[in-house]
């Protein structure tokens, strides 16, 4: 239980980069950006960004190889993120710049929520005006408890649901109450971020 998976993943891109013949380069090269992309994560500079690059990588990696060692050397990671999503939320929120947009961002790189439009209609013309992203009420229960187990086994500086329930703008009382929403408005110069509204449920 106090296995760290991104640890895990990060050490069999080590392996797998030694087993690599190196005859395709998106094999021996991948495994090793792989490897610097989950070190940025462990070392607290983790954003969506880092997600999204591990998946596209993974999927390059998969695409550009010819053996079996090459078209599975992704899995580890593939299967980290796609079976422990919390593990790797927990690793980003270590990072002290995450806002609670990133936050939201890193919950859809992780495949667990979906960006919607903000559309504003004027003069028979659709144009899209910012994003809003929906975290239903489950979800918020089930990644509470899963960083609450997570952070069993860390040092108390190194607990991450706290901050995960700070950056929601939820109480540990309130937590799975409701659905929460934040909607960022893109018109301006910098994106601003509305507070975390709730849904009643």
């Amino acid at each position: 239980e106090d296995d760290d998976v991104v640890r895990l993943a990060r050490h069999f891109t080590d392996w797998l980069a030694d087993e690599s013949c190196g005859q395709c380069p998106p094999c021996l090269r991948g495994t090793v950006s792989l490897g610097e992309t989950l070190d940025a994560i462990l070392l607290g500079q983790g954003t969506s960004a880092h997600i999204h690059a591990l998946w596209a990588k993974s999927d390059s990696i998969k695409a550009g190889s010819r053996c079996g060692l090459g078209m599975t050397a992704a899995n580890p990671v593939t299967s980290a993120l796609r079976f422990f999503p919390h593990a790797f939320l927990h690793a980003v929120l270590g990072n002290p710049q995450l806002t609670a947009a990133e936050c939201f961002a890193t919950l859809e790189a992780l495949r667990l929520l979906a960006r919607d439009d903000i559309v504003e209609l004027r003069g028979g013309r659709r144009t899209v005006i910012g994003s809003s992203f929906v975290l239903k009420r489950p979800l918020v229960r089930h990644l509470a408890t899963e960083l609450e187990r997570l952070d069993r086994h860390r040092p108390p500086h190194a607990r991450r649901a706290e901050r995960f329930l700070d950056l929601l703008g939820v109480p540990p009382r309130e937590v799975g109450l409701r659905d929460l929403v934040l909607e960022i408005d893109t018109r301006e110069a910098a994106p601003a971020e509305r507070a975390v509204a709730t849904l009643g449920g």
